[in-house]
């Protein structure tokens, strides 16, 4: 089922939250994960909300490149696709299944444990010499049967409780990470497509300049055969024309590469990528640099998940404490039923048992025989607080470059849209004085091919534009599939 629909699959994220405080509810341990998830939730619905334009006013649309038999598909049934294909989610995925059955597991260690057990045995003796009153000497055998019923009751036990605790934490890590991976592949997806079509807008001046001078190199022979032109003319033309050629070549290659991308996240091939964007309506949750980063230190998936991992080696340390300190109380009772068909003395004999009891373990040193994992524990704990601190570093970091590239590219909008008008201006005055005669021989071309390069240079700038805006939403959290609809074909 490659066609699996969006909805369905955030409807099973929703119902992942859903499930996070059920379990956690009925095994008594922690419900921490939904509240946190609820909030990051609501925080996400009131940035959307809350959201400032960001100014700018132009489109861009992407019909993608026909270069071959390769379907052009749009990035909506792209991103449809992908979610049953791509890998890392359905790692993900597992990820919070595997974590669901550990925290099962830990919560059975607070139950009972009851075992089973039954046993035959024959038993073959020659007794060469013995000086036993009874028991005399000669051979005997004899068979024995052996069925007993075990159970454990745990008492007193902390390693259990801060074991617990610490599946509980690793399950919402699992969570948030399933979060993070579903958010990062909407990402991923929208920075594939802005690729794809920045290529073909630079694949769009490539061309132009190759079918400009192919023309004009013709004239230039042309006139250089009548004897109104020079062969240095030609030849120059012509090397312009050659590298022309070479370039649209090199971005014919980089728009595979491109394209590679989308096969890797959707597992579609695909010859060109159909979307479009109104520049007008993308906005960022805040303006701001320290609102944005606040924002990220709440919502940013990937920190959260750090959080929750630090929460596990919290208590890991104290799980081991108490596993190798802690004394431990249980309770326990067996029955035992044992049929014996002889023995050493010559009678057999038929036996019901049973045993109740209390069992206090105190470890004294190195009690398991394999040293102390508290400090394993300790020296992990302060890794992972490193860890933290350094993508809490990062994510500010992003957040100040991302945002910054956002700013200087609506400036470059700004200045690239007034080199077009005034491109088109000029070539329109060109072609006036061409019309006149009095326009010097290949100046049309040139304002021609600049052009085409003030074009590529504004469609870049809204490409980076757009690369920065989805990255600020990611940073934030506020990243969603609502994103792809705003980058989906329109009829």
């Amino acid at each position: 089922m490659r066609k699996a629909s969006a909805a369905a699959t955030m409807a099973l994220l929703l119902a992942s939250v859903a499930g996070c405080a059920t379990l956690e509810s009925s095994q008594g341990v922690s419900t921490q994960a939904s509240a946190d998830l609820n909030s990051w939730s609501s925080d996400v619905d009131k940035q959307l909300a809350e959201m400032n334009a960001s100014g700018t006013v132009s489109s861009y649309a992407s019909p993608g490149q026909v270069l071959d038999d390769r379907p052009v598909i749009g990035i909506g049934e792209l991103y449809r696709t992908g979610l049953s294909s791509n890998h890392r989610i359905a790692a993900a995925s597992a990820q919070v299944q595997a974590a669901d059955a550990e925290l099962a597991n830990a919560a059975l260690r607070f139950f009972p444990s009851v075992t089973g057990r039954a046993s035959m045995t024959g038993t073959y003796q020659d007794i060469i010499d013995s000086d036993n009153q009874v028991f005399q000497q000669g051979e005997a055998y004899y068979e024995t049967s052996n069925v007993a019923l075990e159970m454990r009751m745990p008492i007193v036990n902390i390693e259990s409780v801060f074991n617990a605790r610490k599946t509980a934490a690793a399950r919402r890590k699992s969570y948030v990470e399933y979060i993070d991976t579903a958010q990062t592949y909407v990402r991923d997806l929208v920075l594939a497509y802005v690729d794809v079509a920045e290529a073909d807008a630079v694949l769009v001046e490539y061309r132009d300049r190759v079918r400009l001078l192919s023309n004009h190199v013709a004239g230039e022979r042309q006139r250089s055969a009548a004897g109104s032109g020079s062969p240095e003319a030609v030849k120059r033309y012509e090397q312009e024309l050659a590298n022309a050629r070479s370039q649209l070549t090199l971005q014919e290659t980089r728009r595979e590469v491109a394209l590679s991308r989308i096969r890797e996240l959707t597992g579609e091939t695909v010859g060109g990528v159909k979307g479009h964007v109104d520049l007008a309506a993308l906005a960022l949750p805040s303006p701001d640099a320290s609102t944005l980063t606040n924002l990220a230190l709440r919502n940013n998936a990937r920190y959260a998940a750090k959080r929750y991992e630090l929460e596990v080696f919290d208590d890991e340390v104290r799980r081991a404490a108490a596993s190798d300190f802690g004394p431990t109380l249980d309770a326990f009772g067996s029955y035992e039923y044992e049929d014996r068909g002889g023995s050493q003395f010559g009678g057999g004999a038929i036996t019901v048992q049973g045993v109740l009891g209390v069992e206090l373990s105190v470890p004294i040193f190195n009690a398991r025989g394999n040293g102390y994992q508290v400090t394993t524990a300790r020296a992990r704990n302060q890794q992972i607080s490193a860890e933290l601190a350094m993508v809490r570093r990062e994510t500010e970091s992003s957040i100040a470059l991302a945002l910054g590239n956002y700013m200087l590219a609506q400036q470059r909008i700004t200045h690239d849209r007034a080199a077009v008008g005034a491109g088109s201006g000029l070539i329109s005055l060109v072609g006036q004085r061409i019309d006149a005669g009095g326009a010097i021989q290949g100046e049309d071309l040139e304002a021609k091919l600049d052009q085409a390069s003030y074009r590529r240079q504004l469609a870049q700038a809204e490409f980076q534009l757009l690369r920065e805006w989805i990255t600020i939403k990611y940073l934030v959290g506020a990243i969603s599939e609502a994103d792809i609809a705003i980058f989906d074909a329109r009829s």
